[in-house]
């Protein structure tokens, strides 16, 4: 699979929850720790982070890519607040989902690494 498909399946899963209530939590998207993509949906009670980032498997030295759906526990940090005070970690997310993806190959003529879901 192409990158693309990531991409697809990152969207389908923000629209997921944007259809079942969720709005854009744009206060708590300030911050950054290297992530290629973040996106914090709320339903007024609680802040979801769905999250794409680089990984690297040591135990099959496989560098890959990961969707991570996550959600803040944090008590200072408050849905639809105005605040610009509310940094969400990523290493401190409830993890409710993760999808990974391994890279495999790459695609000299289409200039495209490959993956694999795993």
């Amino acid at each position: 699979m192409k990158y693309i498909e990531i991409n697809k399946k990152y969207s389908e899963i923000v629209t997921s929850y944007l259809t079942a209530g969720y709005v854009i939590n744009t206060t708590t998207m300030c911050g950054s720790e290297g992530e290629r993509a973040k996106i914090d949906l709320t339903n007024g009670n609680e802040i979801i982070r769905v999250l794409v980032r680089n990984t690297f498997d040591e135990l099959t030295f496989l560098d890959g890519i990961e969707i991570v759906i996550g959600r803040c526990n944090e008590k200072f940090v408050t849905p639809n607040s105005s605040e610009e005070r509310g940094d969400i970690w990523n290493d401190r997310l409830e993890v409710i989902d993760t999808i990974r993806y391994h890279k495999i190959g790459f695609d000299r003529e289409a200039r495209q690494t490959i993956y694999e879901a795993c």
